[in-house]
């Protein structure tokens, strides 16, 4: 029963099936949301308005795909798959690189059981001493002893496969792991403030089955600064945020990040996302404490020709009304407006639906009360604002170090490649004394199996023909 299931399991075709199979999965999802990129209500929303597709997604577990079984368990025999053919990879090197130390007891059965050639002794010459001069024509390094005969060359290059195959579990065991582990969130900081790492900062968060229930670092994330339209050796990187990683007073990481450019900090890898533009609010008691801090994130889209981007939030009942708009009027640009913060950095404020409190123009350090109000709102300041994908997952190293030993793997594979050639003693039934011979090289040495072929078929018949 194993020896089956392992013989399914070494199907070239399996593996190949298996492998566009997946490819094809991941091609169908681009057109399904996932919970994670998108909120859970966004992706209901979306489910809720094709209630056939979403249904069938839903039965199938879809929208989250990659721990859909339909995905789960076809990887999950890849893996088993590339594992076995990882396994009797290496044990067949291992057998070849036997040959620099004596020739192993099965490849000498196998040389005498089917032998490619049959060198026998002509003009004075032994068998032994024609096979050799031929091995040293291949350029092998030939030893012979009272086993035989056998030329290598390179053989170490035979690692390169399995290293490969091996790597390729070890990548996918670590990919596997890192999903279960991870989390992932966004969360948006005003340039110029900070936020502490935990749940309620983010707006939206991820995390794999063995991921923390509550995920959080604990940092206090916070930039300081972001450039727009940032260009390095020609390249637009487009909005480059300093983003700050602190412990209490001290500062573990800061760095510029841009696309491919993440902070990294042990686990903790910090992306950049979207810009656009923020009111910082702290609701204020009626001696000036501060009670609390609010960042109003207003993205940036089409103002309708007002020249204003703006945002309507519910409020605490301590502040004496139930919602608040802010919109923030750009600074006009011709026939249209300038998509960022105005050189007077202001806000407009708010009641919708009130017809009794009228807009008010504030800027940073403003304070205005609304009526029936216990506490009074205060603009802090208006900015700019950068959403920020916070990942932590501990195997992100251990990918990229599988990936670096696969690819050194699959190199020496394809472009170094091992060579040998074997020969033990045989008389024959008139008591001649011949050598059978075996040439070991990879298909994909063509050049080196036709010269073998060419000078051993020479020595193999007294003509000298094939």
């Amino acid at each position: 029963m194993i020896r089956q299931i392992l013989g399914r399991l070494r199907s070239p075709r399996l593996a190949a099936g298996l492998m566009a199979y997946l490819v094809a999965y991941v091609a169908v999802l681009t057109v399904v949301p996932q919970r994670g990129a998108l909120t859970d209500a966004e992706v209901d929303v979306w489910l809720a308005a094709r209630p056939v597709l979403g249904g069938l997604v839903s039965m199938l577990g879809l929208d989250n795909a990659y721990w859909s079984p339909l995905f789960v368990l076809p990887a999950a025999v890849l893996l088993l798959s590339t594992a076995v053919c990882a396994g009797d990879r290496t044990a067949s090197t291992a057998r070849l690189v036997a040959l620099t130390r004596a020739i192993p007891a099965p490849l000498a059965r196998r040389v005498e059981a089917s032998p490619q050639f049959t060198v026998a002794s002509a003009d004075g010459h032994l068998a032994m001493d024609r096979v050799a001069s031929v091995a040293r024509e291949l350029k092998l390094r030939v030893v012979a002893d009272e086993d035989g005969l056998r030329g290598t060359r390179r053989l170490w290059a035979a690692w390169g496969s399995p290293v490969f195959h091996w790597a390729l579990v070890g990548l996918f065991v670590v990919a596997a792991v890192g999903q279960a582990v991870k989390w992932e969130g966004v969360v948006g900081i005003p340039v110029g403030h900070s936020v502490t790492d935990g749940v309620g900062s983010y707006g939206r968060i991820d995390r794999g089955p063995l991921g923390p229930a509550e995920p959080a670092s604990g940092y206090t994330i916070s930039v300081p600064e972001m450039a727009i339209g940032s260009v390095e050796d020609g390249v637009d990187l487009g909005h480059t945020p300093l983003v700050r990683l602190s412990e209490g007073q001290s500062v573990v990481a800061q760095g510029l990040v841009f696309p491919n450019s993440p902070l990294v900090h042990g686990g903790l890898y910090v992306h950049r996302e979207q810009w656009g533009l923020a009111v910082v609010a702290a609701l204020e008691s009626t001696s000036g404490a501060e009670i609390g801090r609010r960042n109003f994130l207003i993205d940036i889209a089409s103002t309708g020709g007002t020249g204003r981007l703006g945002i309507e939030e519910g409020m605490p009942p301590e502040s004496g009304i139930a919602r608040i708009r802010f919109a923030v009027p750009l600074d006009p640009a011709g026939d249209e407006f300038v998509a960022d913060v105005p050189a007077d950095p202001r806000v407009e404020v708010s009641v919708p639906g009130s017809a009794t409190a009228p807009v008010k123009v504030m800027r940073a350090g403003d304070v205005v009360a609304f009526p029936d109000a216990e506490l009074s709102l205060r603009v802090v300041d208006v900015t700019r604002y950068v959403r920020l994908l916070v990942v932590h997952d501990p195997t992100i190293p251990f990918v990229y170090v599988f990936f670096v030993i696969a690819a050194l793997g699959a190199a020496v594979a394809l472009l170094v490649q091992p060579r040998a050639l074997v020969a033990v003693h045989r008389t024959t039934g008139d008591g001649e004394l011949v050598a059978d011979v075996v040439v070991l090289a990879k298909r994909v040495d063509p050049l080196f199996n036709a010269t073998a072929r060419d000078a051993l078929q020479s020595l193999s018949s007294p003509e000298g023909d094939a």
